[in-house]
């Protein structure tokens, strides 16, 4: 008896020929040639090749994680980090790993590699970007990650498989399958219905200016009665039937509000010469003032507004303010805006549990979120639009509410306003600049 070892890499199924000599002697461990027959003997063997060892897939990247080999969790959530990674066991000696793949290679359902946040100094997020999937790729090691991804949307039975091939053409695979748990049954009203424009002389405290009243165009009256139900609109997510969140979220989960302006175009009449001049708070719109819906920028801060309800109304003080005789002063005789806007509901499982996601105060101040297992996903929006116009009347009497100003028409329309249903989406909002806050207008809203 004899054993014969062939290459590692013989290809299944091979057929392997061997031959024995002794040259018709007798050597130990053959037997004597009998009278007549051929001394040079061959025979054919079917090879019984390497199989490949089936793979695993555990939870996290690299290497550590085959060292690690934590379970791949059968439910993840909506906005969590998803990485894992393909583990080939050792093999023998010789074996060769010819290819290796991942089946879908991009995942099922809606997903993204990222939702980046750029901030400056000031923890004003100057920019939003969405990293989209790329198709993941393997070399020939000992493991392969799955591109890392956060998917957006919630559904079951998403599957994804890993094979890999020896250069003897022998393979193997493994699968993981996960349900995806988010949030349903939300509903967002607009409650109440949009509010009116009005004139009002309203309270401002600006850095470097002090305290001090002036009348004021405004979306609503939350400035004039310290009601945030009654700012100009007031949406807020609807807790009968409390919507679903999902058990695995983290204990600090919370929805925000970010808000994307496509259009701030303010309008301006100077006396005594009736010329006009267009204006926007942060540079000029293409085109004699024109709108440009396609380029929305971010309104001041990230987020707008933490947790379940948004209000705003929108507003430009009539006059201006001075400090060395601290009155108001106007030399325009008309004013008005236009503003379209669009309020995006967000949520974050705020993973791993305890971290603290992105949120701010309502005087401006932001702070970006600590949580580097998740990341916000979008929920719906409401897109919605405003309009006013107010002219000085020179008197008190003819004016609103105790100003000389009066709600009127003429640039560019009469106050009106207006708000679309909350629409579902699984796009994140987006944006490359900001309009800043409102105390910083005496230097930003340019006009010409």
């Amino acid at each position: 008896m004899a054993t014969v070892t062939i290459d590692a890499n013989t290809p299944t199924n091979s057929q392997e020929t061997i031959t024995v000599m002794a040259g018709g002697q007798n050597p130990s461990g053959f037997l004597p040639v009998a009278t007549g027959s051929d001394p040079n003997q061959q025979a054919t063997a079917q090879a019984t090749v390497i199989q490949a060892p089936k793979p695993t897939i555990v939870w996290g990247q690299g290497q550590s994680a085959c060292q690690s080999a934590t379970q791949v969790p059968a439910t993840v959530v909506a906005g969590q980090q998803i990485a894992f990674t393909a583990c080939i066991p050792q093999l023998p000696a010789g074996a060769q790993v010819q290819s290796e793949s991942w089946t879908p290679s991009a995942p099922q359902g809606t997903a993204v590699a990222g939702y980046s946040i750029t901030y400056d100094g000031n923890n004003v997020a100057t920019s939003a970007q969405v990293q989209t999937i790329s198709a993941t790729t393997c070399g020939t090691g000992a493991f392969c990650t799955y591109s890392p991804f956060y998917w957006v949307d919630s559904g079951n039975s998403r599957q994804i498989s890993f094979s890999y091939t020896l250069t003897n053409g022998s393979s193997n695979s493994a699968s993981v399958s996960f349900n995806v748990d988010g949030p349903t049954g939300l509903n967002v009203v607009n409650q109440p219905s949009m509010a009116p424009a009005i004139v009002f002389n309203k309270a401002y405290s600006l850095p470097g200016i002090g305290n001090f009243n002036a009348p004021t165009l405004e979306l609503g009256d939350g400035g004039a009665s310290g009601n945030a139900a009654a700012a100009g609109i007031f949406l807020q997510v609807q807790a009968s039937p409390a919507p679903h969140l999902p058990a695995a979220r983290g204990t600090n989960s919370s929805y925000l509000w970010v808000q994307l302006i496509s259009v701030d175009r303010i309008t301006r009449r100077l006396k005594p010469s009736g010329s006009s001049e267009t204006c926007k708070p942060n540079g000029f719109y293409p085109g004699a003032g024109n709108p440009n819906p396609a380029a929305p920028e971010l309104d001041a801060v990230y987020p707008y507004i933490p947790g379940t309800v948004f209000g705003d109304s929108p507003s430009i003080p009539l006059v201006g303010y001075d400090q060395t005789t601290h009155t108001n002063v106007s030399v325009y005789s008309e004013w008005a805006q236009m503003f379209q806007a669009t309020a995006y509901l967000l949520w974050d499982p705020a993973l791993p549990s305890g971290c603290v996601p992105a949120t701010s105060t309502p005087a401006g101040a932001a702070t970006p979120s600590q949580c580097s297992g998740s990341i916000p996903v979008p929920i719906g929006y409401v897109q919605w639009t405003f309009s006013g116009d107010a002219v000085d009347t020179l008197s008190t009497a003819l004016g609103d509410n105790g100003t000389s100003w009066k709600l009127c028409c003429g640039l560019p329309q009469p106050g009106t306003s207006t708000a679309s249903n909350f629409q579902p989406t699984t796009a994140h909002p987006q944006w490359q600049a900001v309009v800043p806050t409102f105390a910083t207008l005496p230097t930003y809203m340019k006009c010409q």
